[in-house]
């Protein structure tokens, strides 16, 4: 145990030594967030988000100027993170292209070596999550264990109560921005073979038992899948194409486990999975090119169709062993990533936007929105009923708001004459909310003249009150007074009497339903005043009235 804890001492004080510039990165990160916790750096607050970015560059300088004259470049990557500052991240830092540098710093790490040999890639692939796995597992142990020491001291001794925030910040600082990075550091700086790896048992049995039977129950279902649309001859669900290339990324990667193993059961299902996933692959491109077809690009489709081309481009490599090279894949997928993302012109955010934009244009002009001036036409809510339920019209709404995300209100502003466009109303079939129950539960109370009337009679659940009844079965209201009927009207005649008394059409939104409360929830004739205690307008398909119940009758 002894000497255990002494070859770990030297394994660490070997990375300090051959990882100065990343170890100095941790430590200037830690530094950086200690000043703005105490807010003695009071701008550019998430700056330390961005020094991952700088420690994979030290770390790949390291590995590719081992020695020799550029070897200066490694020394000095330090010092990036000093003019850098200058460059307020906070915005950036929650944006698409941060994400995709993460993606790529990651990348580059496997890609270091150009190792062609699948074989040698995966394992160093392998190795690199296992050590970062291991890394974390052991900085959270740590972490743990020390806060567990001060709570327990604070308990027994009563001493720095008042110090809990800061003791826990900073242990985590410490444990995660320094102590992680330089276990996996240490941990990678070890010498492992492929012998080692292949002997581990863990694998074989997440890969031969739990990962690759649940691949094929999965092809299965999407085969089963692919033939019920096929001859049902109708398009994929919106959610396939996200499903299919999810699938399709963790097959990939248990294949690349293959070699690993010592029994290679399901190596016939992944040596032909380029050829099996072809259904999967057409159902993938069909629906987003569909979906891009009826709605245009955004920033999120243009990354699909990017994943899209490495996933279908990494199954053509692999029809052929010559070409089939996790090297190439990975090296495509950064060129990809980086071009879509940082090559002005042709970003995803900028295709998404001239995307969006031209449909609405075209969508505004098939509407006749679209002014002589090339502005949008000031839509009148009052009479914009029937447009507000036009397709179009949502399309056209989601399309103008999704340009006033990505540039704001003052451009749209500029550009469309105007920054607010009503709300569409959709009726979505089978929806428990496509229906207006009136009166609204608001607590609001009706003021009545009835000095005109000489008898009040109160219904609400009786349906009957002394000699007054009422029916509402056979979608009809029947009121009788003993064998004389006082009203005898079906729900049509009633609903037609009720929207035009109030100035509303079948096409109405649910918000003027509700503006013109007060009109819908009462009938009037020339002896009787009906108060509804409920009234719901069915709005599935067409506008009906599906249920009535009577508040009180007043009888002239």
């Amino acid at each position: 145990m002894k000497e255990r804890i002494k070859s770990f001492s030297r394994q660490i004080s070997g990375t300090i030594k051959n990882n100065t510039a990343e170890i100095t990165i941790s430590i200037l990160c830690f530094v950086s967030a200690s000043l703005i916790r105490e807010n003695v750096i009071t701008t550019n607050k998430l700056y330390p988000f961005v020094f991952p970015l700088f420690f994979v560059l030290s770390y790949l300088l390291n590995k590719w100027f081992s020695q020799g004259t550029w070897r200066i470049l490694y020394y000095i990557s330090p010092l990036l993170v000093f003019p850098f500052f200058c460059i307020d991240v906070s915005d950036w830092v929650f944006s698409i292209e941060y994400s995709v540098a993460l993606t790529i710093a990651a990348l580059m790490l496997l890609i270091r070596n150009w190792i062609s040999d699948n074989k040698s890639f995966t394992f160093q692939a392998t190795c690199y999550f296992t050590h970062l796995l291991q890394a974390a597992l052991l900085s959270g142990c740590a972490y743990f264990l020390l806060i567990s020491i001060y709570y327990s001291v604070t308990y027994i001794f009563n001493i720095f109560p008042q110090s809990e925030y800061n003791v826990s910040s900073y242990l985590s600082m410490i444990c995660f921005i320094i102590g992680m990075p330089c276990l996996f550091l240490t941990f990678n700086n070890r010498q492992e073979t492929l012998s080692t790896q292949e002997k581990k048992s863990a694998l074989e049995i997440l890969t031969n038992y739990i990962l690759s039977p649940a691949i094929l129950i999965y092809t299965i279902i999407l085969y089963i899948y692919f033939t019920t649309i096929f001859f049902s001859w109708s398009l994929p669900k919106g959610g396939i194409a996200y499903m299919v290339f999810a699938f399709t990324l963790i097959t990939v990667l248990a294949k690349a486990l293959q070699p690993f193993l010592h029994k290679q059961i399901y190596n016939w299902y992944y040596r032909h999975y380029s050829l099996i996933s072809i259904p999967a692959q057409l159902m993938f491109w069909i629906g987003v090119l569909y979906r891009v077809q009826q709605y245009g690009f955004t920033t999120a489709r243009v990354y699909l169709v990017i994943c899209g081309s490495i996933m279908s481009i990494t199954l053509l490599l692999f029809l052929s062993s010559k070409t089939g090279r996790y090297l190439y894949v990975t090296a495509l997928s950064i060129i990809l990533l980086a071009s879509f993302t940082y090559i002005p012109g042709i970003t995803a955010k900028n295709i998404g936007i001239e995307s969006q934009q031209k449909r609405v244009s075209v969508l505004s002009r098939n509407l006749d929105l679209l002014g002589e001036n090339g502005k949008l036409k000031n839509i009148s809510e009052t009479n914009s009923d029937s447009l507000l339920y036009d397709p179009q019209y949502t399309q056209l709404y989601e399309a103008f708001l999704y340009v006033q995300h990505e540039k704001g209100k003052d451009f749209v502003q500029k550009k469309y004459g105007t920054n607010l466009l009503p709300e569409p109303q959709e009726r979505y079939k089978d929806s428990a909310y496509d229906f207006v129950s009136l009166p609204l539960l608001d607590g609001k109370t009706k003021k009545i003249d009835i000095s005109m009337y000489r008898s009040l009679y109160p219904i609400n659940l009786s349906d009957s009150c002394e000699d007054i009844s009422v029916d509402t079965s056979g979608k009809k209201l029947l009121i009788k007074d003993k064998n004389d009927v006082l009203l005898n009207i079906s729900f049509e005649e009633l609903q037609t009497s009720l929207l035009q008394k109030s100035g509303l059409t079948k096409n109405s939104t649910k918000k003027r339903f509700l503006q013109q409360e007060n009109i819908l929830t009462n009938y009037e004739t020339d002896s009787l005043y009906i108060s509804f205690g409920r009234i719901i307008f069915d709005m599935k398909t067409d506008l009906t009235i599906s249920d009535l119940q009577i508040d009180y009758i007043l009888r002239k």
